[in-house]
């Protein structure tokens, strides 16, 4: 079962007729739709504490660890999450799996 996934756009994308996103009492149509995250990559002071929360609640396998930076996994791919030692927490990338390329001459 996939899920209907819709886009949030600005107010003004939604009040312009001739936006490609308006159309009358409907929400606007994502131009791509996204089939999963592919990966994440954040930034922590504490890395081995995330390490952890990754490995034993969440079930991650740690795939490679540097001083700085670990790299873990869901199984499927080389990794799914990566974390990097810094000053705080924060989300560097969110990267997004998409329709194959081709579907992507409509942009």
């Amino acid at each position: 079962m996939t899920a209907d996934l819709r886009v949030d756009i600005s107010q003004h994308a939604k009040s312009d007729p001739n936006s490609d996103n308006y159309r009358l009492g409907h929400e606007p149509r994502p131009a791509q739709r996204v089939r999963r995250i592919a990966h994440a990559s954040f930034e922590t002071p504490d890395l081995e504490r995330q390490v952890a929360y990754y490995t034993e609640v969440l079930g991650l396998v740690l795939v490679e660890k540097t001083a700085d930076t670990a790299w873990l996994a869901t199984g499927g791919d080389h990794h799914s999450v990566i974390l990097h030692r810094g000053t705080e927490p924060a989300c560097k990338r969110l990267a997004f799996q998409t329709a194959p390329r081709n579907r992507f001459g409509c942009f």
